[in-house]
């Protein structure tokens, strides 16, 4: 169960989310003339004009696009936000894009590659238990370092890393 602080805090990030969202699409509009709802070459992103979408979709299809684009994109990061905010409520440390090291077996990493093409392919889905034990399994060689970022970094009270 959530506490109220915490579902007080989650909401204040979500209307701040929404309303920096707001902001940025009203600042985006005046940038463009009066009715012009096409993503204007002159302020398209390199390789973002399209210029047969234009011609072909009604207007605004477009502006609508890049701005559920956008949306989703930015949407991850308050998942993370939001994972962070509840982590912290019972957690001794909970931070977002946290450096990871180890060492990692080669055996593990070629069976982790051969599973995500497997997964890239459609290849068959196996449960994410077994996915993790077959990497697991594959562990037995000398490793080499490895650094990642995790989206959520946890770590207990007693100094233990989740």
């Amino acid at each position: 169960m959530i506490g109220a602080e915490v579902q007080a805090t989650i909401k204040g990030y979500l209307e701040g989310f929404i309303q920096g969202l707001v902001e940025e699409r009203k600042a985006a509009g005046s940038r463009r003339a009066p009715g012009d709802l096409r993503l204007p070459r002159s302020t398209a992103p390199a390789g973002d004009y399209r210029p047969f979408h234009e011609a072909i979709l009604p207007e605004g299809v477009l502006r609508i696009n890049e701005f559920e684009r956008s949306f989703s994109t930015k949407l991850g990061t308050t998942f993370e936000e939001v994972a962070r905010i509840v982590g912290a409520e019972r957690w001794r440390t909970a931070r977002r894009g946290y450096a990871v090291r180890g060492i990692v077996s080669r055996a593990a990493i070629r069976a982790i590659e051969r599973i995500c093409n497997q997964i890239s392919t459609g290849g068959a889905k196996r449960p994410w238990p077994r996915l993790v034990t077959e990497v697991v399994s594959k562990a037995t060689d000398r490793g080499d370092e490895r650094e990642r970022t995790a989206d959520l970094y946890l770590q207990d009270h007693d100094r233990n890393e989740k």
